[in-house]
């Protein structure tokens, strides 16, 4: 709970006050590029990201039926022996062994092409955003600043658009964070 308060609470305060101070130093158009772009992501992301709350409570369920049939081979082994049922229980315990583990393979592999999704919206995609947003006010707006005065905005808003990126990757991090949560506590 309170780390997942903190995983919230501080990157939302870093991007309030690193865009506050973007918005005074380059006007509005950097966050309006920097916030649609992540708003594209964000929708990228909910339309490729699978249904994780549905999973997990699916492999709740499944680790909870072989952990049944575990209990009752336990429970039932003398009668399961005497009538020679050996058989028929190793198939039902593997059945639902063989089920869990389909499921968590599937699962991981999912996990896994969320986790390089998010890498690639988070260092890739909002880098070339942040470039892209440093390099207008000398593109478009030229001024008449020396280039050692360039060089100086250049790096003091390429430090605050990382940290606007760091915070609003971290906080799409913590959706997907939120998804595994809201599973478990589901079933």
């Amino acid at each position: 709970g309170t780390e997942m308060f903190c995983n919230i609470f501080k990157p939302t305060l870093d991007v309030v006050l690193h865009t506050t101070y973007l918005v005074r130093d380059v006007g509005i158009y950097g966050p309006v590029v920097l916030a649609a772009y992540f708003a594209l992501a964000v929708a990228a992301k909910l339309l490729c990201t699978p249904n994780f709350k549905r999973m997990v409570k699916r492999r709740s369920e499944l680790v909870g039926n072989y952990r049944t049939a575990h209990s009752r081979l336990i429970a039932h082994a003398e009668e399961i022996a005497f009538y020679e049922g050996a058989g028929r229980e190793r198939s039902i315990i593997r059945q639902r062994f063989d089920a869990v583990y389909w499921h968590m393979r599937t699962m991981a592999t999912k996990a896994a092409a969320v986790g390089v999704l998010d890498t690639w919206i988070d260092k890739y995609g909002a880098s070339i955003t942040g470039y892209f947003i440093l390099a207008l006010p000398v593109l478009v707006f030229p001024s008449s600043s020396s280039v050692a005065q360039n060089t100086n905005d250049f790096f003091k808003r390429r430090q605050v658009m990382s940290e606007i990126g760091r915070g609003l990757g971290a906080l799409l991090l913590v959706g997907t964070q939120l998804k595994m949560l809201s599973g478990t506590t589901a079933r």
